[in-house]
């Protein structure tokens, strides 16, 4: 289940790409279109345009056509889009152009510099992009030095560093609440990965992996509501491996915990799907049987008895179980069904173990 879901997403992951992709070079063939028609843009930004257009349309086909992995998608990303904004940044400041060119320039660093941080804390871990995002900002303050040292006092000079500083100040502004987001995010992902760590640990048995007793009972009593609103057989059977305190004792307490885990494998392949399994505690397990009355539970019971009598546990003896099935009734709850499971399963204990004892039938061995 877990690979299906991450093949889902990869692939829900790579559509969302290709119209990230496709919008990109739209609004590229756009930008292009508006600096030809009003002679808003340099020939330099025409070319970055045309670049950036033509990566846009390479990275849409190798997403159609390819198997590309995403990483390399998402990186790439990043870079191009930084140094497409830093170059045509540089440019603007330092060539040799109209003062509308720069202000134009200056007013797409404005619109799409946070784009680029975006992408890079979308791509890296938030330490990471914590830094290359403070890198970028330095780089962009590096690069509009020599306009700052350049520019002669006066108005326009102070014009231009105020709107610089301004520049400086948002992006800084930007990069700390994605960083702030970014690690808001990352707790809360880490919060919730331990609760529903701590959701399974409460149901789970930490040994065999099976339910423990808690979710056992929460599924009894589901079935048991089931079976007084529907009318359907409902049937527990309840197992112990015999004879296992001399397990332990001859062959030590990882042996046993082997005879456990094994006993599960050995189990589980008889089941339906709508059957559950789990550990009640110490060397018993119960099986909880929907829509699956007396006769039908006790020859599922004896199947797995069988199972297991011929099961290889790894130590070299063989391991037996004695089994006690219950049918609900309309008196039932859910600690009279397990006890009278519980009262057959001494029955088929002290009939001489390795049997299946359910009331109502004979028991067989």
């Amino acid at each position: 289940m877990g690979s299906y879901n991450d093949t889902s997403i990869t692939a829900l992951k790579r559509r969302i790409y290709f119209f990230i992709f496709l919008f990109a070079l739209a609004g590229a063939l756009v930008a292009f279109g508006l600096t030809e028609s009003f002679s808003l843009g340099s020939a330099f930004s025409r070319n970055i345009l045309i670049l950036v257009s033509g990566y846009h349309l390479a990275m849409m086909l190798i997403l159609w056509f390819f198997k590309t992995p995403l990483r390399f998608v998402e990186v790439s990303m990043a870079v191009v889009a930084t140094l497409a904004l830093l170059s045509v940044f540089y440019y603007a400041l330092n060539g040799e152009h109209e003062q509308l060119s720069t202000q134009f320039a200056l007013v797409n660093m404005y619109l799409w510099m946070p784009m680029a941080y975006l992408s890079i804390f979308l791509v890296f871990e938030v330490q990471r992009a914590l830094l290359g995002s403070s890198l970028v900002l330095l780089l962009i303050v590096l690069l509009s030095l020599p306009h700052i040292i350049g520019t002669p006092h006066g108005t326009n000079a102070l014009l231009g560093f105020t709107t610089l500083g301004q520049l400086y100040m948002s992006n800084a502004v930007i990069i700390a609440a994605l960083f702030f987001f970014a690690t808001l995010q990352k707790h809360v992902q880490s919060a919730r990965s331990v609760a529903a760590q701590m959701q399974r640990l409460a149901h789970t048995d930490a040994l065999t992996g099976l339910a423990n007793r808690r979710q056992l009972e929460v599924l009894i009593q589901k079935e048991i509501y089931r079976v007084a609103r529907y009318n359907k057989p409902l049937s527990v059977i309840v197992m112990d491996i015999d004879n296992f305190k001399l397990i332990n004792d001859n062959y030590g307490h990882d042996t046993g915990d082997q005879v456990l885990l094994r006993l599960a494998r050995a189990i589980e392949p008889g089941l339906r799907n709508s059957d559950s399994l789990g550990r009640w505690g110490g060397e018993e397990f119960v099986i909880v049987t929907p829509e699956t009355d007396l006769s039908q539970a006790h020859k599922l019971a004896e199947l797995i008895r069988r199972r297991v009598a011929g099961y290889d546990f790894g130590h070299g003896r063989q391991v037996t179980i004695s089994s006690g099935v219950a049918a609900y009734q309309p008196e039932d709850n859910l600690y009279s069904l397990i006890k009278r499971a519980d009262t057959a399963l001494y029955q088929a204990k002290t009939a001489g173990r390795n049997q299946v004892a359910s009331q109502g039938l004979a028991a067989e061995g």
